[in-house]
């Protein structure tokens, strides 16, 4: 499905004083409900209203009136302008109400004031909305957002380097018009990407994730000292700004992994890679058991949310054990499964007694790709337990309570 940007009109620098007349009657939507109404259902509705001065109006409800209140109230303010035709075709027809709708050419509703002065050479009939009539397109040329004023501020953070402001991210992420996604930033800054998003989803209640990516930059750790910091104060609120509820952060640093084969290499290699699979996933509840058997970091992990479940195996020789497990579980909807292998097999002949109770997934291409290049040959010296610290221990091995006897060869 094609996707197209939304810029949204913005209000005038000023209200315009041609929109003075207001029909207090109106709520808030019932303009738009005119839409799904045919005409005779719009003209009944409008024989209860009448057209007021806003002056006047303020006045006697004791109402300051000020831009603000204004444009809060445009949905149901109107101006007049003149409409020589409209005034000609009506100049001999009587209404018994004061404010009418009648169909365009095109089809379209319109809408005029029938106590209209008829002696005038132009009379201004028909009405028009403030809220639709006075705001404009941006165009491309955004000047309406000032690096000025309160921007320092935003976020609770000090960021010399460009902070953007927080208005111009949010409209920029509000344009592709699209609640549900998850917004990617390589050069997250003072993370204003991350606090738009927040502040959008809040208002529309919708669910945009957001990855943020920085590195060090002049000597000056960024990441640590000022995006994290921010994400964390818009998270749990800071100053007099309250906290935006229900959201969760999580933070990673990226390494480097050793490019020669070997079991060291290849245990980071895939405990670094579990976080980018829970990231993927987003996922991230480890438990310490999987049925009743007791799980192993070097062997296979598990992730439950109480809505997704994963499962990563490490070492092909747990598959026929892990299969027996599922084989006895009550599941209520599919474990993800990932195997990591030298090969691309997916696995199917192993699983398949469980296949209505796993989805089998293959690795990203990229993990596999690395996985394989610094997996030890049967040629290679394998760096023993008590040399890697991800390795399952003797302990773990006994703890495992037979299932699995997995042996490390010094050489294969």
């Amino acid at each position: 499905m094609p996707l197209s940007l939304l810029i949204e009109k913005t209000h005038k620098a000023k209200w315009d004083k041609e929109y003075n007349l207001i029909i207090p009657e109106m709520k808030i939507g019932d303009f738009e409900a005119f839409d799904s109404m045919n005409l005779d259902e719009v003209n009944s509705y409008l024989s209860k209203c009448q057209l007021k001065s806003v002056h006047s109006y303020v006045k006697e409800k004791n109402i300051d009136l000020c831009e603000e209140w204004l444009w809060d109230n445009a949905y149901r303010i109107f101006g007049t302008k003149s409409n020589r035709p409209l005034a000609k075709r009506n100049i001999d027809l009587f209404f018994d109400q004061q404010i009418v709708c009648y169909l365009n050419n095109d089809g379209n509703k319109r809408f005029f004031r029938s106590d209209y002065n008829k002696t005038t050479k132009d009379p201004r009939i028909e009405l028009v909305r403030a809220e639709s009539n006075s705001s404009i397109f941006l165009s491309d040329n955004w000047i309406d957002i000032s690096n000025d004023g309160g921007v320092a501020q935003e976020g609770g953070v000090t960021y010399p380097n460009g902070k953007k402001p927080l208005s111009l991210i949010t409209r920029i992420i509000k344009a592709c018009n699209m609640s549900n996604c998850t917004i990617l930033d390589f050069f997250a800054g003072s993370g204003t990407t991350l606090h738009a998003a927040l502040v959008l989803n809040s208002k529309d209640n919708g669910k945009r994730k957001c990855i943020l990516v920085q590195n060090k930059e002049n000597k000056m750790n960024i990441c640590s000292d000022v995006t994290y910091i921010r994400a964390k104060n818009i998270i749990n609120g800071y100053n007099e700004t309250p906290p935006f509820a229900n959201n969760n952060l999580r933070y990673y640093r990226t390494g480097f992994v050793g490019r020669s084969r070997s079991m060291q290499n290849m245990r980071k290699l895939v405990n670094l890679a579990t976080d980018m699979l829970c990231i993927k996933e987003n996922l991230y509840t480890e438990k310490t058991t999987f049925g009743e058997q007791k799980t192993h970091k070097g062997v296979f992990r598990y992730f439950d949310d109480g809505n997704k479940k994963m499962l990563i195996i490490y070492r092909e020789e747990a598959i026929d054990e892990l299969v027996d497990i599922i084989y006895d579980m009550d599941v209520d909807q599919p474990i993800k499964v990932y195997v990591f292998s030298p090969s691309e097999d997916p696995w199917e002949g192993s699983f398949e007694d469980v296949s209505d109770k796993v989805e089998l997934c293959a690795l990203p291409q990229a993990i596999y790709n690395t996985y394989r290049r610094i997996l030890p040959k049967k040629k290679d010296a394998v760096v023993m337990p008590e040399d890697d610290a991800l390795a399952t221990t003797e302990k773990e091995e006994e703890q495992f309570n037979g299932m699995l006897n997995f042996e490390y060869d010094e050489e294969a």
